[in-house]
């Protein structure tokens, strides 16, 4: 019966006693966790306060080259604005200098024009002429006379021609003039002839004329 009483004691105290240490245990390994819990949300919690820095940090140097590429672009439209303005002041001195070189050219021209008027009528009047009546007429020769005058020839002498039956006003050159004739025939229109000096002469030209040609 005795030993029956310690065989329950035994049970009972033992595993009582084992339930103590394991309660220990199992205490102090919550304590130990506990303190890595916290020592793993200070750690997450210095990496966030490290990442919302470095996010800031990033702001900021994202705002500045916003500012930057702002000024950038800002710099770049006003070179391009002056540019398009120079381009414009370019363009419009381009052409005042197209129109005043076309005024040159116009004004060359005419100067020209002129020129070889006057050199024309140098020519022309340093041909020696001479006019005649075909009709036995000298108003003939004399009308024909202020014709040539009023085109800037000279007329050196008038007469009558050696017969009067001519039929149209009649241009005589020499040798060296028939360019010359030809001109003043186109001058008097299409009812006049055109010949060669048959006979020595000291004129040029010699103008025979009739009343109505």
């Amino acid at each position: 019966m005795f030993r029956a009483c310690l065989w329950v004691l035994f049970l009972v105290v033992v595993p009582a006693f084992q339930g103590c240490g394991a309660l220990e245990f199992f205490q102090g390994d919550s304590e130990e966790r506990a303190k890595e819990t916290a020592s793993s949300k200070e750690q997450v919690s210095k990496e966030i306060t490290r990442l919302k820095s470095e996010n800031i940090d990033l702001k900021k140097k994202v705002d500045a080259l916003k500012k930057e590429n702002e000024g950038i672009r800002e710099n770049t439209l006003n070179e391009i604005a002056k540019a398009e303005g120079k381009s414009g002041v370019l363009k419009e001195e381009l052409k005042n200098l197209r129109e005043q070189n076309r005024k040159i050219e116009n004004e060359n021209r005419r100067l020209k024009e002129r020129l070889e008027k006057f050199k024309q009528k140098g020519d022309l009047r340093a041909l020696k002429i001479k006019v005649l009546s075909g009709d036995g007429s000298l108003n003939s020769a004399k009308r024909m006379s202020k014709r040539l005058i009023g085109m800037d020839y000279e007329v050196r002498l008038i007469g009558f021609a050696p017969r009067s039956n001519f039929k149209k006003n009649t241009v005589y050159f020499s040798p060296k003039f028939e360019k010359e004739g030809r001109i003043l025939v186109s001058h008097l229109g299409v009812d006049t002839a055109l010949k060669p000096l048959t006979w020595s002469s000291v004129f040029d030209l010699i103008v025979v004329a009739v009343k109505n040609p």
